[in-house]
């Protein structure tokens, strides 16, 4: 997942590649304007430097990702399968473009699906909820379309439609949960 910085040197707003938050060396990016180099490294801090003190170096945020908790995009003669992992705090998902800064990205042909079509929000405790970004052909779960600005809890195989594309909710099994049927 890319993320936007400004340029140390020339103050050029440009897209880098996020490192991991085990990427303690961080990345090197060169900035598209200036064509100088940038050490960039996870996480927030006041002041990065790297070995080559020439070299300005800038921190990024990095996304938390929770084992097991992500988005089973089912296969359509619109869209191929895919599994989109979760990052805990809100994200917007919608469908790829590479001039788009949706957070979540979907492949897929279908016309329906709009570049910031909802919000998923992974809590800390592990709650996950969606929420409808005005979309024109809206959010469905479980058949239920959403209702503008209304926030909906997701369970474990819950149904998401986004447009056209069907999605299937994975989240770590609760042993305490009662069960749905």
């Amino acid at each position: 997942m890319p993320s936007t910085i400004i340029c140390p040197y020339c103050g050029s707003e440009i897209t880098v590649p996020t490192p991991l938050a085990s990427q303690e060396r961080g990345l090197m990016a060169v900035c598209e304007k200036c064509h100088r180099p940038i050490a960039v490294y996870p996480g927030f801090t006041f002041m990065q430097l790297h070995e080559d003190r020439s070299i300005k170096a800038v921190a990024v945020e990095v996304k938390k990702y929770v084992e097991g908790v992500c988005l089973e995009v089912m296969e359509s003669p619109l869209t191929r399968h895919q599994e989109i992992q979760l990052p805990e705090g809100k994200s917007m998902i919608g469908q790829h473009n590479a001039d788009s800064d949706t957070d979540l990205q979907i492949l897929t042909g279908d016309l329906d699906l709009a570049r910031n079509h909802a919000i998923l929000w992974l809590k800390k405790d592990g709650t996950l909820l969606v929420q409808d970004n005005a979309s024109r052909s809206g959010t469905f779960v479980n058949g239920i379309r959403l209702k503008k600005g209304d926030w909906m809890r997701l369970n474990p195989g819950d149904v998401l439609l986004f447009g056209a594309t069907t999605c299937i909710v994975h989240l770590p099994e609760d042993e305490d949960a009662e069960p749905w049927f």
